[in-house]
C-alpha cells in the first residue's frame, strides 16, 4: 500500500485489522506527505519472486498526490526514485529530472 499519512494506520496486526478480508498480508509503504515520487521510489522495497507473487497494489491519491514538485520530502529517497524511474523506462544513460511528470508526458 502506497500513501501519506492518512493511510498509516491500516495494518492486519493492530487492533482493527484493515483489509483482513482482502489481503491475506500487508506491507504499508505510507510516508508523511506522500506524493507520486514517494510511491516510486518506495516500490524498490516490494520483493517479488516466484514463490510470493504480489497480487494486489493499493494506492492511495489525496489531492497533492500528484501534484509535481509540491512537496521536497521525497528527494531523501531520490536515490530509490532514479533507480526505480531508470528500469520503468528502460534507460540507464537518461538524465532524470526532478519529477516523473516531465519525464513521462
Amino acid at each position: 500500500m502506497f500513501g501519506s499519512s492518512q493511510v498509516q494506520g491500516i495494518s492486519l496486526v493492530s487492533a482493527i485489522k484493515s483489509l483482513k478480508n482482502t489481503c491475506a498480508s500487508l506491507l504499508n509503504l505510507s510516508v508523511n506527505g506522500g506524493v507520486i515520487e514517494d510511491y516510486l521510489a518506495l516500490s524498490k522495497n516490494i520483493k517479488v519472486n516466484k514463490n510470493n507473487k504480489l497480487k494486489k497494489i493499493i494506492f492511495t491519491i489525496h489531492p497533492w498526490t500528484l501534484n509535481p514538485s509540491r512537496d521536497s520530502r521525497w528527494y531523501r529517497l531520490k536515490e530509490d526514485y532514479d533507480y526505480i524511474f531508470r528500469k520503468i523506462t528502460n534507460s540507464n544513460d537518461r538524465i532524470i529530472k526532478k519529477n516523473v511528470y516531465s519525464n513521462l508526458l
